[in-house]
This record gives structure tokens, sequence and C-alpha cells, in this order.
């Protein structure tokens, strides 16, 4: 009786292959969703990576130079303390941001710094010097929240 009630055999059949239908259709939605997660997952792991990587190579482009000059000095004192300091601010330096304009003026005070060393001229090496600490001051101050 029920299957007369709603026009024969035939809609009843259709209903239940249009639930089969659906409820095969919610299985597949449900993988295609584990998909799309994992694969915003292992996206999400990749710019980790590339940003811890950008990161360290960055705070190298900084540290290595200072590390440089530390033992152009012969001090073996001097570079034992450099190598500490070093250490300790890897993990600040990574947080700086070093766009390629500051690098290259910081990179380019360095040079001059250790050209002055070589040929000897200590008042021109102690100018650089001061410039370079006054760059490097004004930058991290920027960093640095407002009073």
């Amino acid at each position: 009786m029920p299957a007369e009630l709603f026009g024969g055999e035939g809609i009843v059949s259709e209903v239940e292959a249009q639930a089969e239908t659906y409820a095969q259709q919610k299985q597949n939605l449900r993988a295609y969703k584990r998909e799309i997660l994992l694969a915003l997952m292992v996206v999400t792991l990749f710019l980790m990576f590339v940003t811890m990587w950008s990161a360290l190579f960055l705070s190298k482009q900084v540290t290595v130079p200072i590390q440089g000059l530390a033992e152009a000095t012969r001090s073996t004192e001097l570079v034992r303390a450099m190598t500490e300091v070093q250490g300790a601010m890897t993990d600040l330096i990574a947080h700086i941001a070093h766009p390629p304009q500051v690098l290259d003026s910081s990179n380019a005070q360095h040079r001059r710094l250790l050209a002055a060393l070589r040929e000897g001229d200590d008042a021109r090496a102690a100018r650089v010097m001061t410039e370079h600490l006054h760059a490097t001051e004004h930058i991290l101050a920027g960093l640095m929240p407002n009073a």
C-alpha cells in the first residue's frame, strides 16, 4: 500500500537509488575534505621551512662578517667573545627584517672597516665603526615600540 500512495514501485526504487547516490557522494566529500586538509598542511609546513631557512640565512649575512672582523684582529679573547655573542643573538637577529639595501649598506661598512684595519688606518676604522654602530642603532630603534 505505501508504494501505491507515492505513485508506484518506480518512484520508491528511484528514491532508494537517490538515497544511495547521496550516501556515496557524502562519503566522497569526506575523502575530498581529507585530501584538501592534507594538501594545506603540506603547504603550511613548506612555508614554515622556507621562512625558517630564510631567517637563518639572513642572520648569517649579518653575523658572519662580524665574526670575520673579530678573527682579523687575531685576538683569541675577542673571537671567543664574538662567538658567544653571535650564538646568543642568532635567534634575535633571525626576527629582524633585513631588506637587501640594509644588508648591502651594512656589508659595505664591514668591507670599509676591514680595509681600514688592513691598512693600519685606526682613525678611519674608528670612524667607519662609529657610522656602522649608529646605523645599526637606527635600525634597531625602529623595532622598538614607541614609548
